[in-house]
């Protein structure tokens, strides 16, 4: 089994620490899972896994619920394109997934972003959708499938 570079530098000292297929950062495992040009497909990919999964499950909910996919939303930042829009109750919400490395806080980090992001977008929906402004439900996952608890938390609070 092979480690990444970075953690085997500290057991036995290594020539060099950057990443054997990019060459541009150091090779940890953060780098690999969540930033190497090289991993990128597989990024996207189990990020539209969990995007259609979260998708199918709303649109599964008993009570009456718009789901309003990967809409490009004109901003006066530019173009944004959260995972689903969904409509429940009267009210809007912006749900998005982010996958994140679970080390030094980057799935905190991966959820604070996401509700920055999208804020914004909130009443521009509600306005446009005639329902009152809901809130930004961003849904972090972990590279190793680690959920935070502002994940677990608001998927509760909204969807119970």
């Amino acid at each position: 089994m092979t480690s990444d570079k970075a953690t085997m530098n500290m057991v036995v000292p290594q020539p060099h620490v950057k990443c054997r297929k990019c060459r541009t950062c150091n090779e940890t495992l953060a780098h690999i899972l969540g930033q190497c040009v090289y991993t990128k497909v597989q990024r996207i990919r189990r990020h539209d896994d969990i995007r259609d999964f979260v998708s199918k499950k709303l649109a599964n909910i008993k009570e009456k619920v718009q789901v309003i996919e990967e809409a490009l939303i004109p901003t006066q930042t530019g173009n944004l394109k959260p995972d689903p829009v969904v409509v429940s109750q009267g009210r809007v919400h912006v749900v998005d997934v982010t996958v994140r490395h679970e080390d030094n806080g980057y799935l905190e980090e991966g959820h604070r972003s996401k509700v920055e992001k999208y804020i914004p977008l909130l009443d521009v929906l509600a306005g446009q959708l005639n329902v009152e402004r809901g809130r930004v439900l961003p849904i972090v996952v972990g590279t190793r499938g680690s959920m935070p608890k502002a994940t677990i938390d608001s998927a509760s609070d909204e969807y119970q």
